[in-house]
């Protein structure tokens, strides 16, 4: 039976002069429709939804389909199938590397880059790319998790389409174009095409792309869904630079859930964690920190500043060091072929040193900072003196420091109090050290469980910075309890989580999860909603024995299931106190934590 206070088709059969009316159903309608329909009823004096009942008839899944449409051209052809993992259109010359991508773009033209894999060598082309496709990966891999954060649309996964489109032949990205497993050149590289990532399709051509314009309606929608949810849990977004964190707050974050400080280091700016893996020496490491510490500083003033009065959480180093360092095959070859420059010898003894055979689960987040356990309180000093230089200009900045890929709570107990220190330190030698660093989600009676951590020894209040421990390991969520005794926020890191979980590795799963799903064995791929009976039994148990030692603990999310609508269901009703995704996804986020507070209750 329709609910007749919503838009309804009637079937009728006129049969000679006889009419028979049948029963009405739900009308069919597009998402841009239920937008507008939904306030109309609101609106009509004969129906007067209220607010509730308006945000209901409008899902998430409808907005982002709103927001990224597929291409509708019929002169394109389909050459290469994957996963759709940043939805949206791109269209542009292929270009087949990085350094090709970035002539091509110089010149005025659109491209479209094709990757095998991408690292943070590959950012300034990612970030001026029409879209982007790569053979590996899925929705958590690099590649994936920027074109999210930056509206790019993108897909992972490449391979050669077959008759029914399933595509499951191997393609690989060579410099002259994308190649079959026979050697055979599918599309060569300058040739147009489209990337259709809300489908997960590569055609030739191009396929146009539309313009999307919201509705006035959605934000009035939006307003009231904003409303449902307040006091019960937040929208925050992941952003690393000012522009992504303007942009987050046009979609209407309310604070920075996770900035990610890895990614301030991209292009030639690698070179100065490079410069810190490289020392041998305590005078060149102190001299490759100070030169991080002070870009650093200058980073974290221009989000800041983007982001007013917002609450930043900014996340320590997290660096896989495959991604930063040199390629150790490409350095053994130049010194092999006698073309290595003095220079780089250096940066070769640096690769051999790090080198690791897994390194998503080798020295990464927290374990890189008890190795070089001055990176950390580099960035944290930065970070105080940014804040610092915020308040002489009359602003008032609030920030959280966030420790990745925590474990142990003596790990965390341990690199929490150097940070605390170099912090308070650092803030305590600027020349306004009473910046307004109190965090508003806190529950300030709370801080005292964390003084063990370390503090300036004063426990001046004014010098205190919250810090957090993200749960991402399985260890960090089943002791999550020792965890809440000395953190002052938990966050859960669901990509890492979910893979650690699973034992997939997010970075190699093309064409293996759409093989998981279509045979049956898993009912959907686990990066895109969270996994109930698994994955989220263990953010369940994590929560509620978290809040057992401290019943006050604030406790978020800034995975990407934070914007996935079936995901957010689950989460909100687990307890979470923010939701934080990519910017992109802000606005389905919101409509789905109010749809998943009015279910509750």
């Amino acid at each position: 039976m329709v609910d007749m206070r919503d838009l309804a088709a009637v079937p009728f059969v006129l049969t000679g002069g006889d009419l028979t009316v049948g029963q009405p159903v739900r009308a069919t309608r597009t998402a841009l429709a239920s937008v507008r329909v939904a306030v109309a009823l609101h609106d009509h004096p004969d129906v007067g939804l209220s607010p509730a009942e308006a945000v209901m008839l409008v899902s998430g899944d409808d907005i982002a389909g709103m927001l990224h449409p597929h291409h509708t051209s019929e002169q394109v052809r389909v050459v290469a199938q994957g996963t759709g993992t940043s939805p949206g259109i791109g269209v542009g010359v292929l270009c087949c590397s990085s350094d090709a991508a970035l002539a091509a773009v110089a010149e005025g033209t659109p491209v479209v880059l094709a990757m095998e894999a991408t690292t943070v060598a590959d950012e300034p082309a990612i970030r001026v790319a029409a879209a982007v496709a790569t053979v590996t990966g899925g929705l958590t891999s690099h590649a994936a998790v920027l074109a999210r954060s930056w509206g790019i649309p993108a897909m992972c996964g490449l391979r050669l389409a077959d008759d029914d489109g399933r595509g499951e032949a191997v393609l690989a990205v060579r410099p002259h174009g994308l190649v079959a497993a026979d050697g055979t050149v599918v599309v060569s590289q300058g040739t147009v095409v489209s990337v259709d990532a809300t489908t997960g399709r590569l055609l030739t051509g191009d396929a146009g792309v539309p313009d999307v314009v919201a509705p006035v309606e959605l934000e009035v929608l939006l307003g009231w869904a904003d409303r449902l949810r307040a006091g019960r849990v937040r929208i925050l977004a992941n952003a690393d630079t000012p522009a992504e964190v303007a942009l987050a707050r046009d979609f209407g974050a309310e604070g920075i859930g996770l900035c990610r400080t890895e990614h301030h280091f991209v292009g030639d700016r690698v070179e100065l964690v490079r410069a810190v893996l490289a020392a041998v020496t305590a005078e060149a490491e102190a001299r490759a920190l100070e030169e991080l510490g002070d870009a650093q500083r200058n980073d974290f003033v221009g989000v800041l500043a983007a982001a007013g009065d917002m609450v930043v959480t900014f996340r320590l180093l997290d660096p896989p060091l495959h991604e930063f360092l040199p390629s150790l095959e490409e350095l053994l070859t130049a010194r092999a072929t006698g073309v290595l420059p003095d220079e780089a010898l250096d940066g070769l003894a640096a690769a051999r040193r790090w080198r690791e055979h897994n390194p998503m689960l080798g020295t990464r987040g927290v374990r890189l900072a008890v190795m070089r356990s001055g990176l950390y309180r580099a960035q944290a000093r930065a970070l105080a003196l940014a804040v610092a230089e915020r308040r002489s200009a009359g602003a008032h900045p609030h920030v959280r420091i966030l420790l990745p890929l925590v474990a142990t709570a003596a790990e965390f107990t341990a690199v929490a109090g150097w940070v605390r220190d170099a912090y308070a330190q650092a803030l305590a030698g600027a020349a306004d050290p009473l910046a307004n660093t109190s965090d508003p989600l806190a529950n300030t009676s709370d801080l005292s469980a964390t003084t063990d951590a370390g503090d300036d020894g004063g426990n001046r209040s004014d010098l205190h910075v919250a810090i957090g421990a993200m749960v991402e390991t399985p260890r960090a969520a089943l002791t999550a309890a020792e965890l809440a005794g000395h953190a002052d926020f938990l966050s859960f890191g669901t990509n890492d989580l979910t893979q650690l979980t699973f034992g997939f590795s997010r970075d190699d799963l093309a064409g293996m999860i759409e093989r998981y799903v279509a045979d049956g064995l898993l009912d959907h791929d686990p990066f895109a909603t969270l996994d109930a009976h698994g994955v989220g039994r263990l953010v369940s148990t994590a929560i509620d024995e978290a809040r057992t030692v401290r019943p006050g603990l604030d406790i978020g999310v800034c995975g990407e299931h934070a914007g996935d609508p079936a995901s957010v269901a689950q989460l909100v009703a687990m307890g979470v106190d923010s939701l934080s995704c990519s910017a992109y996804r802000v606005q389905v986020a919101r409509l789905a934590a109010a749809h998943a507070v009015v279910a509750g209750s």
